[in-house]
């Protein structure tokens, strides 16, 4: 099994998440999942 790509960043707006699935819509095949997480305490 290959090892998953991760794509992070620590701004939460929308220009980051427009150049988050810029990165990824190219590679997007087979299996996916993506988790959105907003660093909310407690995780």
């Amino acid at each position: 099994m290959s090892e998953a790509k991760v794509y992070m960043t620590e701004a939460v707006n929308a220009d980051s998440v427009l150049k988050l699935y810029e990165a990824v819509a190219k590679e997007l095949a087979g299996k996916v999942a993506v988790k959105v997480h907003s660093g909310e305490v407690g995780n």
